[in-house]
């Protein structure tokens, strides 16, 4: 009994919780705070790889000259403007 009543109680503070999170998210993008994941490499270090992948140079040899980890170059080398 005691547990449903936590549990419940958990239920309601989580829609609380994203209730307040949707309202709030607009009024900060009025603002101009920025959301979302941040850019780990710097616009000069985005450009030196996609220069480098459009030489044809693979994933390792980039990586190795920047300093990050793949996964990082890949996802700035193929879904940046």
């Amino acid at each position: 009994m005691a547990f449903g009543v936590l549990a419940q109680s958990a239920v309601s503070e989580r829609g609380t919780l994203i209730d307040r999170t949707n309202a709030g998210l607009p009024a900060a993008m009025k603002r101009g705070e920025r959301h979302g994941r941040w850019h780990v490499l710097t616009p000069h270090q985005q450009q030196e790889a996609k220069r480098m992948r459009g030489e044809h140079q693979t994933d390792v040899q980039i990586v190795a000259l920047i300093g990050m980890l793949r996964s990082v170059v890949w996802r700035s080398v193929n879904t940046s403007p």
